[in-house]
Order: structure tokens, then C-alpha cells, then sequence
């Protein structure tokens, strides 16, 4: 009897020990997984996007873009009619030279009077010569003095006069000037080009149509330039601040990932619920913060997937 107790005592002693081991083992799994569920973050990947409008009104004389084009940014690609703008721009820069020739020409206008003050001084001083040797009276000497500050006024008032006229000139052609700058400035814009290099999205017009200021032209997208939009929570933020770099895995379905490097770029200052389509390693209702990481596309993640950060 005492070596089938102690057979069985040996028995359960060896049971209680595996059943420890298995219970360790579990703690510790489970120990690590919430470690590292709490270092990672899920997301979805966003480009930036510019929807690029028409700035002047006219046909689309040209418009040479497709939907999946990739347009260099600042290169043409299109242009409304501007033969309107060309005509008007013409008749400014003819009314502007015709309205030139209405200033007046100063030196020669004035100088009919100037020979006849360099005359009239001329004459003073001869009044004057004669007056010391009692050879004119004092009335001449008075008239001849007159003579040149009356010619002296006439010639202030006409320059006054002459500078007012081609003040008034010169402002009008400035207004024109203006003119004719609004009008190659809209003929400059007329040439359609796209704000940065990318991709394009959507196209909402075709080439012949009517176009307006402001009216949709195309959609394009940076695709070599992507961000990771996840959703993180105060805990998971303690230990990172913006440009740390992270560890992106882009999700390309069926648990196969590939693995990317990323850097913070822009964590919200105000936190907000999770969106439905997002999972943490929280609870759905849990208050979180948006954090956009940037990282370079090789041309395989498209907008929409999703994707994992790992911190």
C-alpha cells in the first residue's frame, strides 16, 4: 500500500508540475502579445490630393490628359482659348501709345517763352546801364523790370500747367498698364498646368468643352509621397514625438505585408473617437489621436489600403 500511495503522490506531483509549466507558458504568450499589441497602430494610406479648377473661361483648346496619367508638376498639359483675351490685350497696348502722344512735349513748349526772358533781361540790363548815365528815365527801367517777372510768371504757370497734363497722362497709361498686366496675367493662366507631380485620380472635363473659373478640370494625386493615417492612444503616444522614425507593414491581403520605413510627421492635437473602419488595440469607443507617418512609395501600396505601424 505505501509504494502504490507514494506511486500515485509521484503521479500527481509530476501532473501539478505540467499543468504549471502550461500555465506559465500561457502567461507569458499572453504577456507578450499585449506588449506588442500595444505597440502597434492600424491605419489606411492617403496621398496628397489637389483637385486642380480653371481660372479663365473659354474652350478647352487643348487638354491632353487621361485618367492613370502621370503629369509632371508645372508642365502644360492643357489650354483654354485665348484669342479674346489677345484682342483686348492689343487695343489696351494701342490706346495706351495713342494716349501717349497726348504728353505734352515740355522743353519745346517752353522754350518760346525762356528766349524771351533771356531777350527781355538783355533788354533790362540795358535799361539799366542807360538809367545810371541819365540816359533812360525811371519809367523805363520799371517797365523793363516788369516785362521779365510777368515773363517769368507766364513761364512757372505754363511748366505747372504742362507737368498737371502729363501727370494726368501718365496715370491714365498706368491704369492701362494695369489692364494690359490682368489680361496676360489670365492669358498666363490659361495655360493649364498641375500644382504638383502625380497621378491622375479623375478627370471631369474633355478637351472642346466650355470651361469656367472654377470649374473642375482633373484630380491628381503625390503618389510617390504617401502617409500611413493611424489612430493611436495616449499611452501608445508617451514615447513618440514628431519625425521618430516607425515601422510600417503595408497589408497586401491573404497576411502578407511588407515592411516599409516611416517617420511621424503630424499627430493631432485634439483627440476624437476611433472611426468604424479603424482597429485598435483599444476598444472601439476608446478616445484616440490621429498621427499621419510618411514614407516613400515603390509603386506597389495604392490609396485605401491598409496598413500597420509598429513602434
Amino acid at each position: 500500500m505505501d509504494m502504490k500511495n507514494n506511486f500515485k503522490y509521484k503521479q500527481i506531483n509530476k501532473g501539478l508540475s505540467l499543468c504549471f509549466g502550461m500555465l506559465t507558458l500561457i502567461i507569458a504568450l499572453t504577456s507578450c502579445n499585449n506588449n506588442e499589441a500595444s505597440r502597434t497602430a492600424y491605419g489606411q494610406f492617403e496621398a496628397t490630393e489637389v483637385i486642380v479648377s480653371a481660372q479663365t473661361s473659354g474652350i478647352l483648346n487643348t487638354f491632353d490628359i487621361d485618367e492613370g496619367m502621370e503629369i509632371e508638376g508645372g508642365k502644360v498639359i492643357g489650354l483654354v482659348d485665348t484669342l479674346q483675351l489677345y484682342l483686348e490685350k492689343a487695343a489696351l497696348i494701342k490706346q495706351g501709345a495713342s494716349l501717349l502722344t497726348t504728353r505734352p512735349e515740355i522743353t519745346k513748349q517752353m522754350a518760346s517763352l525762356k528766349s524771351q526772358i533771356v531777350n527781355a533781361k538783355k533788354n533790362l540790363v540795358r535799361i539799366q546801364n542807360l538809367n545810371q548815365v541819365e540816359a533812360a528815365t525811371p519809367q523805363q527801367l520799371d517797365d523793363a523790370t516788369t516785362a521779365v517777372k510777368v515773363l517769368e510768371n507766364k513761364l512757372t504757370a505754363l511748366r505747372s500747367s504742362l507737368d498737371i497734363t502729363t501727370s494726368h497722362v501718365n496715370a491714365e497709361n498706368s491704369v492701362i498698364d494695369l489692364k494690359v498686366a490682368k489680361i496676360q496675367d489670365l492669358i498666363n493662366k490659361s495655360c493649364l498646368t498641375s500644382p504638383i507631380s502625380g497621378i491622375v485620380l479623375a478627370q471631369y472635363q474633355e478637351e472642346g468643352e466650355w470651361t469656367a473659373p472654377g470649374k473642375p478640370l482633373f484630380k491628381i494625386a503625390d503618389m510617390d509621397h504617401l502617409y500611413l493615417r493611424a489612430y493611436l492612444t495616449t499611452s501608445q503616444l508617451k514615447d513618440l514625438k514628431l519625425n521618430d522614425e516607425v515601422t510600417i507593414q503595408a497589408d497586401y491581403g491573404n497576411e502578407d505585408y511588407v515592411d516599409y520605413k516611416g517617420r511621424i510627421e503630424w499627430i493631432s492635437t485634439k483627440n476624437g473617437f476611433t472611426p468604424k473602419n479603424i482597429q485598435t488595440a483599444d476598444s472601439q469607443a476608446s478616445l484616440v489621436y490621429a498621427v499621419k507617418i510618411a514614407i516613400e512609395n515603390d509603386g506597389r501600396i495604392k490609396l485605401g489600403m491598409s496598413g500597420i505601424v509598429k513602434f
